[in-house]
């Protein structure tokens, strides 16, 4: 383990398992002895957060830009607390951060690779300064098996009984997979993916754990990345 706190991101589409192995992680790190929190974003208790959900709820649709800058304010408003809990020597595991900000927000973009690409960029410079993660787990699976495990949800208040406009929509979640890899392509010094896929079903999330553990220790052999110029 790294002598120093970890900061450790799960990613991924809609029912691929991100939040399950994020809380394998905190489980694993928490018996063996290292103190360790898992934060969620975004948060939908804050007033930035209802923001989100109305637009989650197809309430009122704003621009990807928009959307951007909302769920990056999101990020900033909890920034503190992960930046307390890493200063205090604790492992801090978040579900979903910037990539998600990138993947979602870039696939709804409509123009070429080269311009979501761009938009990727711009996000990762308008997120800059938050604390920036040792490691980001992008858990990969098949986005038709996760469509379907993703209907099997139930009971998220900020959606008040109503449809996410994003997990609806299977094509758009076959865009939103597109742009995690496009995203993992740019910050390659510390994106990994994880093929959480066994054949043509989706892996035990005990086999898909075990590469994660294998790939943090990887990422722990690793210089802690900066940003590539200009982005």
């Amino acid at each position: 383990m790294a002598s120093k706190p970890l900061f450790i991101v799960f990613e991924g589409i809609d029912g691929c398992g991100k939040s399950t192995q994020a809380e394998l992680l905190v489980s694993f790190l928490q018996k063996n002895k290292h103190s360790t929190r898992l934060i969620h974003f975004p948060n939908y208790t804050s007033t930035t957060g209802r923001q989100i959900a109305r637009h989650l709820r197809g309430e009122k649709i704003a621009s990807p830009e928009r959307m951007a800058v909302l769920y990056a304010k999101d990020k900033y408003e909890g920034a503190s607390e992960i930046r307390k809990l890493l200063s205090t020597g604790f492992n801090v595991v978040v579900d979903r951060y910037t990539a998600s900000n990138c993947a979602y927000q870039s696939a709804r973009i409509k123009g070429t690779k080269a311009q979501k690409e761009a938009f990727i960029n711009w996000v990762l410079r308008l997120e800059a300064l938050l604390p920036q993660p040792d490691a980001t787990f992008i858990i990969d699976v098949n986005p038709p098996l996760a469509f379907q495990k993703n209907l099997e949800k139930r009971g998220r208040k900020y959606l008040k009984n109503k449809a996410d406009v994003y997990e609806k929509d299977i094509g758009f979640q076959k865009q939103v997979r597109d742009q995690y890899l496009a995203y993992a392509k740019i910050c390659k010094a510390n994106a990994f993916v994880i093929n959480a896929m066994a054949g043509k079903k989706m892996a035990p999330k005990e086999a898909v754990a075990s590469k994660v553990l294998s790939a943090l220790s990887k990422a722990l052999r690793l210089a802690k990345p900066t940003r590539p110029k200009g982005k």
